[in-house]
């Protein structure tokens, strides 16, 4: 490979891509460098003493409980590979193979690659939270709790009540990674049981400030109901898709009735690590119909189409606008006048209100 692909010029901030963030920290630290097989790379020095020292600390740890260390050949044959593939959920054989032994070819293919599963997320909680407790304040523990972050918000694995616990003390030490750890602790405490008061309000001042940044995710619904997170949160519907950072994800939308209508396609806007978002209002029985592509260098593919529905009724935000709006519909078919001048009054409050305490975009 060229030295100038080799050379890191600025780290890729670890909100906008993660994978690439610590790529770029290990090539700039000299730890690792391109090896001339793609999918590989070289420890240089310094890596290899980080790993030595990793070895020897988990080699304790693991003897502590009665482990034992075995060997295993780097060869398995693609018989047994099948055999993992029914195990392990969502298991892609993208693996390099070997098909001849010296000029003859091999009557079966043989797997030359050790295999990891997403799995390695929540087992690897218990070491994690004895290292915390060892080595206070150390930087290594604040780029696995972005890491955790990450892959809770992305992937949806759960690292247990614990790192949460600490994710929350730390979470003004991370650093780069502050986004993604407060955005996680957000999502895992809006589905809690029971959540302090005083701990709510610090997450609702979280939530107010994303909304700042114009950045809106669905369970910034649960937060909704003080001055600084305003009920009309729960005036939107939100599509959320997944995916790599690095792609172009655009959606394909239409109301959906009984003659087709032109689709309308507008780019998703990436909110942090490949998740992307939309976010629509609608009335009481309205529908969006919509489906989503994401393009790349390998070209375009298109998901299924789904429907998104706003509800009939809302009891838990009774006073936001749009459903105010569909209230306000129903008095006036029930030609119910004294409702219909309470609720244009309570609309235009709310509306003012509103614009004066945030934009939303």
């Amino acid at each position: 490979m060229a030295k100038d692909q080799r050379n890191v010029e600025a780290i890729t901030p670890m909100e906008e891509d993660f994978a690439k963030w610590y790529t770029d920290i290990c090539l700039k630290a000299e730890l690792v460098d391109y090896a001339s097989v793609k999918g590989f790379l070289i420890l240089r020095p310094y890596g290899y003493a980080i790993w030595e020292n990793i070895q020897k600390y988990m080699d304790a740890e693991f003897k502590k409980t009665g482990h034992v260390n075995v060997a295993m050949p780097v060869l398995i044959p693609e018989s047994l590979l099948k055999k993992e593939g029914e195990l392990v959920a969502g298991f892609a054989p993208e693996v390099a193979w070997v098909t001849h032994g010296g000029s003859e070819q091999l009557e079966e293919r043989l797997l030359c690659e050790i295999l990891f599963t997403e799995n390695h997320v929540a087992e690897g909680c218990d070491v994690f939270v004895s290292y915390y407790h060892t080595h206070p304040g150390h930087r290594l523990i604040r780029a696995f709790l972005g890491y955790y972050g990450y892959h809770y918000l992305v992937h949806g694995q759960t690292s247990g009540e614990k790192i949460f616990q600490i994710m929350e003390i730390e979470l003004d030490q991370v650093e780069n990674a502050r986004d993604v750890c407060a955005l996680a602790l957000l999502q895992y405490y809006s589905e809690a049981d029971h959540v302090e008061p005083e701990f709510y309000e610090k997450l609702q001042q979280e939530v107010a400030a994303f909304m700042d940044k114009g950045i809106l995710l669905p369970f910034f619904r649960k937060y909704a109901g003080n001055a600084e997170v305003p009920e009309e949160l729960a005036d939107f519907l939100y599509v959320e898709y997944h995916t790599s950072p690095k792609v172009a994800v655009t959606i394909h939308y239409r109301l959906h009735q009984e003659f087709e209508t032109e689709w309308i396609n507008e780019p998703m806007r990436h909110i942090l690590g490949g998740i992307f978002i939309r976010t629509f209002r609608l009335f009481a029985g309205e529908e969006i119909e919509y489906y989503i592509s994401e393009q790349d260098e390998n070209g375009e593919k298109t998901g299924e189409k789904h429907l998104l529905q706003r509800k009939e009724a809302m009891d838990a935000w009774p006073e936001t606008g749009v459903e105010l709006l569909n209230r306000m519909n129903h008095a006036i078919q029930t030609e119910d006048s004294q409702a219909v001048n309470e609720m244009i009054c309570s609309y235009e409050r709310i509306n003012e209100m509103t614009e004066q305490l945030f934009e939303l975009k």
